[in-house]
């Protein structure tokens, strides 16, 4: 169907329910749903965090219901779950470390931001070994970067995270040395 009603066509959606995807969704939707309602209820201390927590575990067991992964078995899914978990870590501080350099004293500033850079070091360890790993696992070969349209994708994948790492790279090497001598 090209239209709008295909999304809601009962036919195919018992077709899609039982499979892979079908099986994500039904760990995902609740999860988003979670997600708006901890955002209703943020005046209250503690249960936005546990909604939050709990829509977080949705959502990787959404992860791990399919995709290519699957059919590499338990070191697969642990390897993806480590992944995604570590990425979340890191995209997730982010507005948390905006939020602390924008409250700091700035005496503070640059004893916090190093803090901030030595445990990301870890995580952003953990993302490359995870991600290393699950590239192993995928590919027999190291030609099929290059010769099949998914090892071009994680190509560019890769080379995005190169760009990333040398900013990265930039950031804290160069920058912020010459910033606090400053």
């Amino acid at each position: 169907m090209t239209d709008i009603g295909g999304m809601f066509d009962w036919e195919l959606m018992q077709f899609l329910w039982p499979d892979a995807a079908g099986r994500t969704l039904r760990l995902q939707l609740p999860a988003f749903g979670l997600l708006l309602l901890s955002l209703l209820l943020l005046k209250f201390k503690y249960l936005p965090i546990l909604l939050q927590s709990l829509a977080l575990l949705l959502l990787m067991l959404g992860f791990l219901q399919g995709g290519h992964l699957l059919r590499l078995g338990l070191p697969g899914q642990l390897l993806l779950l480590t992944h995604l978990l570590a990425v979340g870590l890191w995209v997730g501080s982010l507005p948390l470390l905006w939020r602390l350099c924008r409250h700091s004293p700035t005496a503070r500033l640059h004893a916090l931001l190093h803090q901030f850079g030595q445990i990301m070091i870890g995580v952003l360890l953990l993302i490359l070994l995870s991600g290393v790993s699950m590239l192993w696992l995928l590919l027999s070969s190291p030609e099929q970067l290059w010769s099949t349209s998914y090892g071009q994708l994680l190509l560019a994948k890769i080379l995005l995270v190169i760009g990333l790492l040398s900013l990265g790279a930039l950031n804290k090497l160069r920058l912020v040395p010459s910033s606090s001598s400053a």
